[in-house]
């Protein structure tokens, strides 16, 4: 092959190689980040966000993220923070519903859903659920972890009576189920899991991948 045809022909490979490698990074940069992080597929609304379920809503919100999580589950309290943060960051701009779903091998998980409801009914449903996944190790562990519940609606300054009287009588328990029965029909087994606008958040859980999702779905591609 003469000389000056090896060198066309080297000279149209790396052109190859260079529109090819173009090309590859033109779709990478153009993909939303957060993209692969939701579910194509659109949930009933009516699954995720029962009129009765406790949230921290403002008329001004364009994004809804519902968690269905567990009180016991570690992976539940870990990734707490993460959504304080992005609550307070996102001030205004989400609206944040949580629903109870306690996993089987968690003994005291529906016991604290209770306890978060029954604290509710006086006005501490954040408060509490707050102390129960700051200090999940406390309660999660002990046979009968109702005296730790009690220190927890003291601190709160609640009245301890009808607290006490809400948890014996298991006042909650079929809104406890109800959120259940909701997730079992979408097929969930795992907590916590995530819904941004209807769509499941199927990402890492750690902050930055919610946050990328949630602002995605804030303002999404034209």
């Amino acid at each position: 092959m003469p000389a000056e045809l090896k060198t066309l022909t080297k000279l149209g490979l790396v052109i190859l190689l260079l529109f090819g490698t173009g090309l590859l990074l033109f779709s990478l940069l153009s993909r939303s980040p957060a993209s692969s992080n939701l579910s194509s597929a659109a949930v009933d609304p009516a699954k995720l966000v029962p009129t009765w379920s406790y949230r921290q809503a403002t008329s001004s919100a364009t994004v809804t993220l519902v968690e269905f999580g567990d009180f016991q589950c570690p992976s539940c309290a870990a990734i707490y923070p993460a959504v304080e943060q992005l609550l307070q960051e996102e001030s205004g701009q989400i609206n944040f519903v949580f629903r109870n779903f306690p996993l089987p091998q968690h003994p005291n998980a529906v016991s604290a859903a209770e306890a978060s409801l029954a604290a509710g009914s006086q006005g501490k449903y954040w408060e509490m659920v707050g102390d129960l996944y700051q200090h999940q190790g406390e309660w999660s562990t002990p046979a009968n972890p109702l005296p730790v519940y009690q220190k927890y609606a003291q601190a709160l300054g609640l009245n301890l009576s009808q607290f006490n009287q809400d948890l014996s009588s298991h006042r909650f328990l079929s809104l406890i189920n109800a959120d259940i029965s909701d997730g079992n029909a979408l097929g969930l087994s795992a907590t916590p899991t995530f819904y941004i606008n209807n769509r499941l958040f199927t990402g890492a859980l750690g902050y930055s991948d919610l946050k990328a999702a949630i602002n995605a779905a804030a303002h999404p591609a034209p």
